[in-house]
């Protein structure tokens, strides 16, 4: 089944909708879009600036956040743009201009954090995505933190998990209904939506976990699960870094094969294809689904920890586990989208792309196998490639917003990944709308666009 033709029909279609959608020079998002643009250009200095963000919460005062401030970006010589070498001409991060300097640079992130947060309580977060819905956007709400480090802290998680769904239980239902968003083939969907992160829930789930340990995260979780099902609600139970992968899909898998829980349909787990073996994993989660005779959702990503991943299996000599080219990775995403959508009877698709060829093979296979409109549900990020939000709202694809809420601290290692992601050389949004890469090219087979190996990455 050649699919190709329809995959570039949709992606231009996609393209002309985007392009019609982008914001004007009067708008907040051209000036957003703009500074990304400046930083891509400034390769040298993406780096420290963002290094700089991640150190303002440990902070203390102005002056420490000025010190900073002029430690990271005088760090390379003296090759800084003149409004940022005006910032940081100060002898004295005492003065009144290091101040200045300091609470200007404190506001900017909070701006950034707040394109990319969509509240610090579950009360600004319910207003956010409440108002989404009138633009055709659902959401999923995630609450930012992880790797915590005790068990009060991951306690205390865990009755932010359940604050949040009990407000969600109270609110979502008096949201007006929206077929595009609350109808699906298989049924009417929850409005209330939460994504978990196992790492959340104990200070020890690690791949060296204690049976304790495991024990803990179980019943949290299941905890969480019950008050989702009591409430009307979906969960997601989201996949972090490569060494918790097993961990994840194993305390998944038990919990939503108890009795209690074994045939509730309104569960989700993420499948990331930038690891090597993810077809493997799909596999793992679609029979389990078949043993367990109750279709889940399963949300299929490229995967957010590359560098991360990366930079692990060097520092301890082993292979990486993620592709080492971009190409390859989206090689697998839409080798595992049609994978998916052929046991659409067991797992339902959910993609998670800002990446038109990718979200144009979901949409193409879905017609190519006969299915019913709006199988396939596309998944985005807030804060990130609003044309496109736009774009697959006005083709009358349902799309769920991947909404995270949380205080400035946990907030910080979240927003600088999505900076870098934003602001990557591969990333698609510079490709294709900073950079004006062809359409031709961004929907390209990703085999085409793969680089001799004397170019590849050692």
């Amino acid at each position: 089944m050649n699919i190709e033709p329809l995959v570039q029909r949709i992606g231009r279609e996609i393209f002309a909708h985007a392009r019609r959608a982008a914001p004007g020079v009067l708008e907040q998002g051209w000036w957003q879009q703009r500074g990304l643009e400046w930083t891509m250009r400034h390769e040298h200095l993406k780096a420290r600036l963002f290094e700089f963000i991640g150190s303002l919460p440990g902070q203390p005062n102005a002056a420490a956040v000025a010190r900073s401030l002029r430690d990271h970006l005088c760090s390379n010589g003296d090759d800084l743009p003149w409004p940022l070498r005006l910032a940081v001409d100060f002898d004295d991060e005492h003065s009144w201009h290091a101040r200045l300097s300091a609470w200007a640079a404190t506001m900017a992130a909070h701006r950034m954090a707040r394109q990319f947060i969509v509240g610090s309580t579950p009360h600004e977060a319910l207003a956010t995505v409440g108002g989404m819905r009138r633009y055709g956007r659902c959401a999923t709400l995630d609450i930012l933190g992880e790797d915590v480090s005790n068990d009060t802290i991951a306690e205390g998680f865990c009755r932010r998990y359940l604050d949040l769904i009990e407000a969600l239980s109270a609110v979502a239902p008096t949201w007006r209904y929206d077929a595009l968003l609350d109808d699906a083939p298989f049924g009417l969907l929850p409005r209330s939506n939460v994504s978990v992160k196992l790492s959340a829930l104990s200070p020890n789930f690690s791949p060296h976990r204690r049976p304790i340990d495991v024990m803990l995260v179980r019943e949290r979780l299941r905890r969480i699960v019950r008050a989702a099902r009591d409430g009307g609600g979906f969960i997601n139970v989201d996949m972090e870094h490569f060494v918790l992968r097993d961990a994840t899909l194993a305390v998944f898998e038990a919990i939503f094969s108890e009795p209690e829980f074994r045939d509730w349909p309104h569960a989700g787990i993420v499948i990331q294809a930038y690891l090597r073996d993810s077809r493997g994993d799909l596999d793992r989660v679609l029979a389990w689904v078949r043993r367990r005779g109750t279709p889940i959702t399963v949300r299929l990503v490229k995967g957010a920890y590359w560098d991360y991943e990366t930079a692990a299996a060097e520092r301890e000599s082993r292979e990486s586990p993620v592709w080492a080219e971009k190409w390859e990775s989206d090689a697998q995403f839409e080798a595992l989208t049609r994978v998916m959508l052929e046991n659409s009877a067991w797992v339902r698709p959910a993609f998670g792309s800002h990446n038109i060829r990718s979200i144009a093979v979901a949409l193409a296979c879905e017609q190519a196998l006969a299915l019913p409109p709006r199988t396939v549900e596309l998944q985005m990020l807030y804060g990130m490639g609003d044309p496109l939000k736009d774009a697959v709202v006005a083709m009358k694809q349902r799309l769920r917003v991947y909404c995270p809420m949380g205080a400035w601290v946990p907030g910080v290692a979240y927003l600088v990944r999505r900076l870098l992601e934003n602001t990557a050389n591969e990333s698609f949004l510079r490709q294709g709308f900073a950079e004006g890469i062809s359409e031709a090219v961004l929907l390209q087979p990703p085999q085409r666009l793969a680089k001799p190996a004397a170019d590849r990455r050692e």
